[in-house]
């Protein structure tokens, strides 16, 4: 089925970039782009469970947005808006000048958060 190929295709992009992030992390690499990579793995996420639930989304990065599209044809899924929410909140800091004010325990943070995100969206499906 279609639907089967095109999330595996997001999982499967999901999982290059939270692998990318921790090698970062054990390297002590730069925080914004571990921040960077975990972001991008929750919304291909996001993009992979809006596929299996049949929803259309927008090719967007807000991680918000994504998650109250899923939400809503799914409500399954609620019960991770705060950690959504932190995660997101990253996301204009890594586009501005900002981004120099990113610890590397934001980038701790950040792996924490995907981690609790990745399993409670799991959990979901079975």
């Amino acid at each position: 089925m279609l639907n089967d190929k095109t999330a595996e295709y997001w999982f499967t992009i999901s999982k290059h970039d939270s692998e990318s992030a921790t090698s970062l992390l054990a390297i002590n690499g730069y925080a914004d782009i571990i921040i960077y990579h975990f972001h991008q793995a929750v919304e291909k996420l996001l993009k992979g469970y809006c596929i299996i639930e049949t929803v259309t989304f927008p090719f967007i990065h807000d991680l918000e947005r994504l998650y109250s599209i899923l939400c809503k044809k799914a409500t399954k899924y609620i019960g991770i808006d705060e950690k959504i929410i932190i995660l997101n909140s990253y996301s204009s800091q890594l586009r501005y000048p900002e981004s120099e004010n990113l610890a590397f325990d934001d980038a701790i943070t950040a792996q924490i958060l995907f981690k609790d995100i990745e399993a409670h969206l799991a959990r979901c499906i079975c």
